[in-house]
């Protein structure tokens, strides 16, 4: 077992250590495709770490009320899903400038502000155009995050707020002097980020991240879970040849087959087992041990060629030269 355990180890992180390879056809099979394995595991590591560290995913961008994915939502896959809010300033102002994408987007409208945000969740609208306040101060409070917010009012229309008063009122310039000191001393930025912004900074932070995950990984899991499957099965298959078949394939008489006689043959002679031929036995005379002397012969003979070919190549004996 622990063999066992310190060759996967070293094959796990590639280190050359010494082990003990294994001898039986499963236990080759297994650790063959745990070498595999390792190799596939390490580089898939090694990648998705790299690539989701290195990444960036931007923010689908967009340029306008022009663009593409609003004048031509059909030549997306599937169509680019817009909407507002009806009977407002942004209805009018598309309706009168682009009224065909106003017509395409009358199927997509939405009763309020809330529905359209559970919308863009659900995946039932890609965009929805509306008050660029309103927007920043609901998806800066969306709860995840998961709201981006693009433009910051500045691409599809500028507007602004003001005061009403009546023409030639005196209060007209102390107001204007005093909404410029509140500009000028930054407290229109502070009453902003107070009542307008949240914890979500989306729009300033256009580029996520991605995070690796085990389902990044899972085919070569798949992929190991498989081959100890397989391995399994070879398992049960050799014990069942060697306690139930093996008898099958000799004849079923309990007499080695010839198959059985040239295998033992090959490798006698492979790791130099001596097979003793004086010795008699009820198959001396069978074709199996004729094939057995046959492999015993050649092996003797190959041994000779050997032998001779290395005197010659020796040097010549000193009572050699002494008669030259």
């Amino acid at each position: 077992m622990g063999k066992a355990v310190w060759l996967l180890w070293g094959l796990v992180f590639n280190n050359s250590v010494p082990v003990q390879n294994p001898k039986g056809t499963t236990s080759k099979f297994i650790v063959s495709i745990w070498a595999f394995f390792a190799v596939i595991f390490l580089a898939s590591y090694t990648a998705n770490l790299a690539a989701f560290m290195i990444q960036e995913e931007f923010v689908d961008q967009v340029t306008g009320l022009s663009d593409n994915k609003f004048q031509s939502p059909y030549s997306y896959s599937p169509p680019f899903r817009f909407g507002t809010v009806p009977n407002g300033s942004t209805e009018r102002n598309i309706r009168k400038n682009y009224p065909d994408m106003h017509q395409y987007m009358i199927k997509y409208h939405q009763t309020g502000v809330q529905d359209a945000l559970v919308s863009l969740k659900t995946g039932k609208l890609d965009a929805f155009i509306y008050d660029a306040a309103v927007l920043n101060y609901m998806a800066g409070r969306d709860e995840g995050c998961k709201l981006v917010t693009i433009g910051s009012g500045y691409i599809f229309a500028t507007t602004g707020y003001g005061i009403a008063l009546q023409k030639g009122s005196y209060w007209r310039r102390q107001v204007d002097l005093a909404i410029l000191a509140i500009i000028g001393d930054g407290e229109m930025e502070e009453l902003e980020a107070q009542w307008l912004t949240g914890i979500c900074h989306n729009e300033k932070n256009e580029v996520m991240s991605s995070q690796l995950d085990v389902d990044n990984m899972a085919g070569v899991f798949y992929m190991l879970a498989t081959a100890m499957g397989l391995s399994l099965i070879t398992f049960i298959w050799e014990h069942l040849f060697y306690w139930r078949l093996r008898y099958c394939f000799t004849g079923c008489t309990g007499t080695p087959g010839l198959l059985f006689s040239i295998s033992r043959g090959i490798w006698s002679c492979i790791h130099g087992v001596h097979i003793d031929m004086n010795k008699k036995s009820d198959l001396d005379f069978s074709p199996q041990a004729n094939m057995l002397k046959l492999i015993k012969s050649a092996k003797q003979m190959t041994n000779m060629s050997a032998l001779n070919a290395s005197r010659l190549a020796s040097p010549k004996r000193a009572a050699d030269f002494l008669h030259s």
